[in-house]
């Protein structure tokens, strides 16, 4: 099965991409940028969630999306957490 990771390079984008390594199944990873942990076999895109065209390359042939991308913005920079949270999302089920 092909899965795919949003927020891949996050501790739990990485654990859950391990473990579905583990069990037989082909892994892309979505984030902005790769951390040096990512696993050879898994696929990397480096792109924004909140990028409609990076979220469509990763998800695109995925049998299961997991969406792990999240921020937490409090006061000012708000506004940042809602485009990745909400217009994010919005791009993961468009």
């Amino acid at each position: 099965m092909r899965i795919a990771i949003t927020g891949a390079s996050g501790v739990l984008g990485r654990g859950l991409a391990a473990r579905l390594l583990s069990q037989g199944h082909d892994v892309v990873g979505l984030a902005r940028h790769r951390p040096e942990s990512w696993p050879s076999t898994a696929e990397f895109i480096a792109g924004d969630i909140r990028d409609a065209v990076a979220v469509k390359l990763c998800v695109d042939g995925a049998d299961v999306v997991a969406h792990c991308a999240w921020a937490k913005t409090p006061g000012p920079e708000q506004c940042i957490g809602d485009q990745v949270n909400l217009g994010g999302t919005v791009n993961v089920l468009d």
